[in-house]
């Protein structure tokens, strides 16, 4: 990597780190204190001897009741309503579980955790809509206990439709009155331990990604088709304005010459009349009339002067 890339890395790091929000400040400073613990436990590995004794101390630690699990194949949520089911978690290290999905309808999903010790409540999981109802919703988070883990499946956006719900929910402990009997968790086991977690949330994420992926494609393929049609729709806009403003002004162009023409066909018109009929027509009508036909030239004007208008007869 050269000089230039590394600054401009940093940079766009320091820029990063800017615009981080207190989720994120907190997930990086954990993921730092996991890695630094993983390396020191690797440096400082313990070393176990594989004797009879470590095999039977082993064997009881299996068979132990750290595992705790709540399944309901039919649960059912109200509309409008919502399903909490609360899991207490007394040890510090524990890992907590989950499947479930729903007969019809999608619902909307959530863990929440509540530290005993600090009272701070915070969310594993936050309110997210989940398509369980096309397939099965599942993940595994690690819980640093004791505290209280509250699932809630909310179906309040729902007012007419009540969700049939099968989950299956399993919490893991590590009880600390048996921690003596085995030896403490290797670097291995908690590099194991951490990579399975982070590949199950990658692999949900994944899921998600490809998913809005297409999506997002797919309505930039639209965008792309409208803005293709929207400029031959602007051009043909521009075409039509031109010939609109091109025929507009011939019309009234012609629209000169046939009221000039129309006045000429009328003045021709009258000059065809014997005088003594067009004096008798226009006896018929009101000066006003007259008027009309006195602009016609000065001659008219002379002869039209001189008419009388007939006095009906009431």
């Amino acid at each position: 990597m050269t000089r230039r890339a590394k600054e401009q890395r940093q940079k766009r790091l320091a820029q990063r780190l800017a615009y981080e929000t207190p989720e994120e400040i907190e997930r990086r400073l954990q993921w730092r204190a996991l890695l630094d613990t993983i390396d020191a436990a690797a440096d400082h590995a313990p070393a176990v001897v594989a004797d009879e004794t470590t095999a039977k101390v082993r064997a009881r630690t299996l068979s132990a009741p750290d595992v705790l699990s709540w399944k309901s194949s039919h649960a059912i949520v109200a509309a409008s309503g919502k399903f909490d089911l609360p899991v207490r978690v007394e040890y510090e290290d524990s890992e907590v579980s989950y499947e479930f999905h729903t007969k019809e309808m999608d619902i909307v999903f959530s863990i929440r955790f509540v530290d005993a010790a600090t009272g701070l409540d915070r969310f594993l999981i936050s309110p997210t809509r989940c398509a369980s109802h096309e397939s099965a919703v599942k993940g595994c988070h690690h819980v640093r206990g004791p505290g209280v883990l509250t699932l809630t499946w909310d179906n309040e956006f729902s007012w007419i439709n009540q969700k049939e719900l099968s989950y299956a929910v399993e919490l893991h402990q590590n009880v600390p009155h048996l921690a003596p009997l085995v030896p403490a968790n290797t670097a291995r086991d908690t590099l194991q331990r951490e990579l399975r977690l982070r590949q199950a949330a990658f692999d949900e994420k994944a899921d998600v990604l490809a998913t809005l992926q297409a999506s997002v494609d797919s309505r930039q393929a639209k965008i792309l088709d409208l803005e293709q049609q929207l400029a031959r729709l602007q051009m043909e806009l521009v075409t039509t304005v031109d010939e609109q403003s091109k025929a507009t002004a011939e019309l009234q162009e012609v629209a000169r010459d046939v009221e000039v023409l129309e006045s000429e066909l009328t003045a021709l018109a009258w000059r065809t009349l014997p005088t003594p009929m067009v004096e008798h027509v226009l006896s018929f009508g009101t000066k006003a009339d007259w008027k009309q036909w006195i602009v016609i030239n000065k001659k008219w004007h002379g002869i039209i002067s001189g008419f009388k208008p007939v006095k009906s007869d009431d």
